[in-house]
């Protein structure tokens, strides 16, 4: 519709798993701009322990931390 605008509110929940405060940071909020439901964890236990807690429509993974990896 010509001159509406509408807010698109988005439901889906990621869990975003990264050792670096950074990307955490930069990809959190644009996620989050965008309505996503984003919870964090800064290791791979911790983001183990979160996905085995709560069911997630996607996982973001690092691929290369100490410890437990994506």
């Amino acid at each position: 519709i010509k001159g509406k605008y509408f807010l698109f509110v988005n439901n889906m929940k990621i869990l975003l798993v990264d050792d670096d405060e950074q990307v955490r940071q930069l990809v959190t909020t644009a996620l989050t701009s965008q309505g996503y439901v984003v919870d964090v964890a800064s290791n791979g236990l911790d983001g183990w322990n979160l996905a085995s807690c709560s069911p997630y429509d996607l996982l973001l993974l690092d691929i290369m931390m100490p410890g437990l990896d994506g």
